[in-house]
């Protein structure tokens, strides 16, 4: 009996002694597989110089991306600093602000409320540039003015009308706009709240046998909207709206007839064009465009003695224009 409780104590004492050595065997087992050569200081050195040329240099394979009020996301280069509404899908830059400058080629034709009568002059469509020049915070807050300028000679009157034989007229409008502009997205549209001060003048002259003269001027608020919608990457449906109450003076020949008001209604529908060009955006556009002066000018034949009623004139013509934003 003595025997096998000897027998016994001997085996638990063994037991006792295996366990703790197998346990640090397997401890310094884990720790030799998980051990790492020291890194050297010259490989060092290394690894942290080119940490820092990777974030100093640029990065063609990192594309930016932010997201936009609505939700959408918009994707662009270095370059970019606010989003382009509906581009989720375009990987484009979507700069749009800073300063800008353009020039619009209108072709327009003036229609008179009256109308012209046959053998009267008459004017046909016309190229008239408008420039524009502003610029746009990262905010969308932004400052531009417009200058457009309409100058046209008619045809000669043959006498078969109400106006003299030989008799020849001359249409001028000089319109100035200083505008604040705001920019804002609703959805996949972009738009553009504006609000401003214009002046506008219309003159129109007999430049044949006589100096009779009917001209118009004024001063008043200008507000509009302008809206994109974007149909791909770079194109985009445009729908602009603009609208002056203005008030001067009228005059008839080189005598001031009194007070006058008039008001002025715009209207813009085509298409627009954006590409980047270099850190820029380069627009281009076209479209149909109106502009309705109400109670603006009077026909020609009230220039040779028909009455002077303060009447329409609308202008109609297609537009194209090429702005550069950077």
């Amino acid at each position: 009996m003595f025997k096998r409780i000897g027998i016994v104590c001997v085996l638990g004492v063994m037991v006792g002694v295996a366990l703790p050595v197998a346990t640090v065997t397997a401890q310094e087992a884990e720790e030799g597989a998980n051990y790492t050569e020291p890194v050297g200081y010259s490989d060092l050195l290394k690894r942290i110089e080119q940490l820092e040329n990777e974030l100093t240099g640029p990065r063609s394979d990192l594309v930016s991306y932010e997201s936009v009020g609505d939700g959408t996301a918009s994707y662009g280069d270095p370059c970019c600093g606010t989003p382009c509404c509906g581009s989720a899908n375009c990987n484009t830059c979507c700069n749009d602000y800073g300063c800008y400058a353009g020039v619009d080629f209108v072709f327009a034709k003036p229609y008179f409320e009256d109308g012209v009568k046959n053998g009267d002059p008459s004017y046909d469509y016309s190229f008239t540039p408008r420039f524009i020049i502003g610029h746009k915070g990262c905010n969308g807050v932004g400052v531009r003015a417009r200058y457009w300028w309409f100058n046209d000679t008619s045809s000669k009157a043959n006498g078969c009308g109400e106006v003299w034989p030989g008799f020849q007229t001359k249409l001028q409008l000089d319109v100035f706009d200083l505008e604040l502009t705001r920019d804002f997205c609703c959805g996949p549209v972009r738009a553009t709240i504006f609000g401003g001060i214009r002046y506008a003048e219309l003159d129109q002259r007999l430049i044949s046998k006589g100096c009779n003269r009917m001209r118009v001027d004024g001063w008043g608020p200008v507000v509009g909207l302008d809206t994109s919608l974007p149909i791909s990457c770079s194109c985009s449906m445009i729908a602009n709206l603009r609208y002056a109450a203005l008030f001067g003076d009228s005059y008839a020949g080189w005598r001031k007839r009194g007070d006058n008001s008039f008001n002025v209604m715009e209207i813009l529908v085509g298409l627009q064009w954006d590409r980047q060009v270099g850190c820029g955006t380069l627009r281009l556009k076209g479209g149909i465009e109106t502009q309705l002066w109400m109670n603006g000018m009077e026909d020609p034949a009230a220039l040779t003695g028909g009455s002077i009623v303060d009447d329409d004139l609308t202008m109609l013509g297609l537009m194209f224009g090429v702005e550069y934003m950077r």
